[in-house]
């Protein structure tokens, strides 16, 4: 039996392969930063219910960019009046 779509009887792939023309896809890049601040007047780099964080902070400044996910992604955190260097952050947009 012949492959219908290798043997060129058909001019594109079926129909499932592509996104329904009335769904919108939106594709997102990743990015990576590394940062690196003075925890001095900080509540540590996590979100809290209140309090000044670093993750508050950055997560705030990317709305201003149009990013509307939930939370940024980190490889760790600090405590209250902990500086970093080389603290690494994820977030798409």
């Amino acid at each position: 039996m012949a492959d219908t779509w290798t043997d060129g009887q058909y001019p594109h792939p079926p129909d499932a392969l592509y996104p329904h023309p009335l769904i919108a896809t939106h594709h997102m890049e990743r990015y990576q930063v590394i940062l690196a601040y003075d925890g001095t007047h900080f509540l540590g780099f996590q979100r809290q219910g209140k309090g000044r964080t670093v993750q508050g902070v950055v997560e705030t400044a990317l709305r201003q960019l149009g990013w509307q996910e939930r939370t940024i992604l980190a490889a760790g955190r600090t405590d209250t009046g902990v500086h970093a260097s080389g603290q690494v952050i994820s977030f798409d947009l």
